[in-house]
């Protein structure tokens, strides 16, 4: 599912007319394969990329106390790592999850 509204998302953006910037929710990954084909030098070399860091998965299911007990919870960790690792620009709502992100091994 989310792997496929990711791709969804970058097929949509190959077609459409080129944007200056575009801004990602961290949420599912949602930008990951844009990000990866900006990354790669495959596509999106003039757009800038922002990705909005709200609540990352594996933040939500530990603070939470919830156990990753599904591939789901690996996949979208590392979509989201990826998608934050390859962005122009990075933003938060609070210093606090930047925080977390170092402390977790996030790069971006």
């Amino acid at each position: 599912k989310e792997n496929e509204m990711s791709h969804r998302v970058y097929l949509w953006l190959m077609q459409a007319e080129p944007f200056d910037v575009v801004h990602f929710s961290d949420v599912d990954g949602v930008g990951y394969w844009t990000l990866k084909a900006k990354y790669q030098g495959l596509a999106f070399q003039r757009m800038t990329t922002v990705v909005h860091m709200l609540a990352p998965h594996l933040w939500r299911k530990v603070g939470g106390l919830e156990s990753l007990d599904n591939v789901r919870d690996l996949m979208v960790d590392f979509m989201q790592r990826e998608s934050v690792r390859q962005a122009d620009l990075v933003v938060a709502p609070s210093q606090f999850i930047l925080n977390w992100a170092v402390d977790n091994g996030w790069e971006g």
